[in-house]
């Protein structure tokens, strides 16, 4: 079908933009203008139903920028399909990486709100209609809600959404504002920024939004907003379908994953504003490097590995990163197999700690 659909696409092509529609939305004047940003890479079917659920919500003043990080005929088909005048489409000459790719879409923004949804997530319809209003109180800047977890073919599991409501402490979280926001915004991590939230776009320095940021550019936005010590207000209902699947979750274990991490808690650990969660953060940060050596041996960079693994050591013993230390002088597929075992176990292990919790 999406073949089909990129035979037929219309080739208007000019600045790495296609404006994909010829009908025309009227906007309601009574509600604000929301810019929703939907970046892509090579996930057509994915990206059609993330498109659909905000095109179907109850919520229609929007603009929709689908980025995709390298353009492909299957993402244009996708796009051209809805032939809608809210969608615009934009693409990079080459792969900008995740944050690279969220920062040129945010250029490309128009309103004074505006909202991340991930290629693989969807909404459900009334997330936009129960979060903007939230955004009225001058002292609020994010406003976000709880979600649901699915699984690659869109059904929803229950348990998994219960479990993973209670590992972000959504299940102890008041409604309404909390303000500043640093507790359950950068420690708790409660804010699912990049799915499950609406935000002031002027309360966002995004030129102080770097590529560095990479995989946790979510974290690094709620930093932004944070730092401004305004409100985000809570809305305790479950109004996103977030999609675990196997590319995610090896996504999740890469260098560029770690190496995000350990940039992000650097500049937390930097900011003045933030020295009362110094030992949190610091403990993430080692966690980090930690994280990022064993990342750097599962891909055989032994060398690297370990320079990073003795680095953590340094800030005081770290049973993980003596054990990672001793595999790097060990031969590569043996050190990969033990780190995926091991790996598993770890996984486990949470999994009985946040049923037992």
């Amino acid at each position: 079908m999406l073949r089909k659909r990129a035979a037929i696409a219309i080739e208007t092509l000019a600045e790495n933009k296609i404006v994909a529609s010829s009908v025309v939305h009227p906007s309601n004047d009574k509600t604000p203008l929301v810019s929703v940003v939907i970046c892509t890479y090579n996930r057509p079917d994915y990206l059609a139903k993330a498109i659909a659920s905000v095109i179907g919500g109850t919520y229609s003043n929007v603009e929709i920028i689908v980025s995709a990080n390298v353009d492909s005929a299957d993402t244009r088909a996708v796009v051209q399909s809805f032939n809608d005048s809210r969608i615009r489409y934009r693409w990079n000459a080459t792969n900008l990486g995740i944050a690279g790719n969220h920062i040129a879409a945010f250029r490309e923004m128009t309103a004074n709100l505006f909202a991340v949804l991930n290629d693989d997530d969807e909404w459900e319809r009334g997330l936009l209609s129960g979060l903007v209003p939230l955004l009225a109180d001058d002292n609020v800047v994010v406003a976000f809600c709880d979600h649901h977890i699915i699984d690659a073919q869109g059904r929803i599991d229950a348990h998994e959404t219960e479990l993973n409501t209670r590992r972000w402490k959504r299940d102890s979280l008041r409604a309404g504002i909390h303000m500043p926001f640093f507790t359950i915004g950068l420690v708790q991590q409660s804010i699912p920024m990049v799915m499950g939230a609406v935000i002031k776009t002027n309360a966002v320095e995004l030129t102080d939004f770097p590529p560095d940021a990479g995989p946790h550019y979510d974290l690094s936005l709620t930093y932004l907003a944070a730092r401004t010590g305004k409100g985000a207000s809570y809305l305790p209902e479950r109004l996103v379908r977030y999609r675990v699947h196997p590319t995610a979750q090896t996504a999740s274990q890469s260098p560029e994953n770690s190496a995000s991490s350990k940039y992000i808690y650097s500049r937390l650990l930097n900011d003045p504003q933030l020295r009362e969660y110094h030992a949190v953060f610091r403990a993430r940060y080692v966690e980090a490097q930690v994280a990022h050596g064993m990342a750097l041996l599962r891909q055989g960079s032994a060398r690297e590995a370990r320079n990073e693994l003795a680095s953590a050591m340094r800030s005081g013993f770290n049973a993980r990163a003596a054990f990672a230390l001793l595999l790097s002088f060990l031969g590569t597929g043996f050190v990969r197999g033990t780190i995926t075992v091991y790996a598993r176990l770890r996984h486990l292990a949470n999994r009985v700690i946040m049923l037992d919790g």
